[in-house]
């Protein structure tokens, strides 16, 4: 079986009620592949039932960060 995703570690940090940090290290990517995994992030949030989802792109590999880091937050 071929994986589409087979390198990287994804890592949930800062965790708190209504919000938390999500961080892809060792995972080197384009803004497509970004963009996507945005997406997941967003729709893996709601079906948790939370709401007012927000999805913040702090850090991206694809633009020259270290790492691609997003800051969600929800109520």
């Amino acid at each position: 079986m071929e994986l589409l995703y087979n390198r990287g570690e994804m890592r949930v940090e800062n965790q708190t009620d209504h919000g938390a940090t999500i961080r892809v290290t060792n995972f080197p990517s384009e803004l497509a592949g970004c963009s996507r995994i945005t997406g997941w992030i967003e729709r893996m949030a709601e079906l948790t039932g939370v709401k007012n989802i927000t999805v913040h792109k702090s850090q991206c590999y694809a633009k020259g960060g270290p790492c691609c880091e997003w800051l969600v937050k929800w109520q």
